[in-house]
C-alpha cells in the first residue's frame, strides 16, 4: 500500500504446501520496512485427515498473532463438530437421510478458545448445531447462553429463524411471510430482462407498489435489499 507521501506498507504471504493455497502465514512491514506484526494460522485438517478427505480444507484450528520479534500478541484456537447434533422433526426438504445426528464431521465451529493473557488461560465460547447446521444455542465465557429457535415452515424448509432468547430471558420473535417470489420487470438497453426477486415481499400490500416503485425507476442495476432474517424487500416498496 503506497501513501500519497510516497512512502509504503507491505505485506507478505506464505501459502501451505498441501495443495489447498491456504495462508499459514502473513508478515506486516512497517515504513521502516521491518516485519511489525506476524500472523500464524494452521488448519484443522492438518491433524484431522477425516476432513482433508471431505475437502474441508480452509477451517482454522488456531491463529497465532505474534510481534515483529516473534512474541506471541494473542492466540484464538477453533475446535469442531465436538458435541452432539440435535436432530429435526417432520418433513425436511432436500436432506439426505445418511446425514443425521451420528454424523458429525461437518466442520461446525463448536468452540472458540481465545487466550486470555493476563491471566495466562483460556476463555471460550460453545455453540451447539441441529442435523441440518442450524445454531441452536451459544454460550459465552461468562456462561451466558443464547438460544435460537428453526422452527420449520409448511413447506419443510428448517432454516427459518423463529425467536432468539438471550441470558436474561429477553426473546425477540420473527415472523416470515408465506408469500411467493414475484418475478419483476425491468427495462435494460439490450431490451427487456427478467428480473427475479431472491426472496419474498414482506407484505401482500406491498407487492403491487414494489412492482410499480421498480418499473418506475427501470434501473436494472439496482437489486432488492434485504431488511430483515430472511425477509426480502425492494429498496423503495416500503
Amino acid at each position: 500500500m503506497t501513501l500519497e507521501t510516497g512512502r509504503f506498507l507491505r505485506m507478505e504471504c506464505f501459502y501451505t504446501d498441501d495443495g489447498t493455497g491456504n495462508i499459514c502465514e502473513a508478515k506486516d512491514f512497517g515504513f521502516d520496512s521491518l516485519v511489525a506484526r506476524r500472523t500464524v494460522t494452521d488448519y484443522w485438517h492438518e491433524t484431522h485427515p477425516a476432513y482433508a478427505a471431505l475437502n474441508l480444507t480452509g477451517l482454522p484450528s488456531s491463529v497465532s498473532v505474534r510481534d515483529g520479534a516473534g512474541a506471541e500478541a494473542s492466540r484464538t484456537a477453533y475446535r469442531y463438530d465436538k458435541g452432539w447434533l440435535t436432530s429435526c422433526g417432520g418433513t425436511i426438504v432436500n436432506h439426505e437421510p445418511a446425514y443425521g445426528a451420528l454424523y458429525t464431521t461437518r466442520g461446525n465451529v463448536s468452540a472458540i478458545d481465545r487466550y486470555y493473557q493476563e491471566r495466562g488461560r483460556y476463555v471460550v465460547s460453545t455453540m451447539a448445531y441441529d442435523i441440518l447446521g442450524n445454531m441452536l444455542s451459544c454460550t459465552d465465557p461468562r456462561g451466558n447462553t443464547t438460544t435460537i429457535s428453526h422452527a420449520p415452515s409448511s413447506s419443510g424448509i428448517h432454516a427459518l429463524v423463529r425467536s432468539v432468547s438471550n441470558a436474561l430471558g429477553q426473546v425477540t420473535q420473527y415472523k416470515q411471510s408465506a408469500l411467493r417470489q414475484l418475478p419483476l420487470r425491468s427495462a435494460a438497453s439490450q431490451g427487456e430482462k427478467d428480473l427475479e426477486l431472491p426472496g419474498r415481499l414482506r407484505l401482500a400490500a406491498d407487492r403491487k407498489r414494489a412492482l410499480r416503485l421498480w418499473r418506475r425507476r427501470r434501473d436494472p442495476g439496482r437489486l432488492p435489499q434485504r431488511i430483515g432474517p430472511m425477509v426480502w424487500c425492494a429498496d423503495d416498496a416500503l
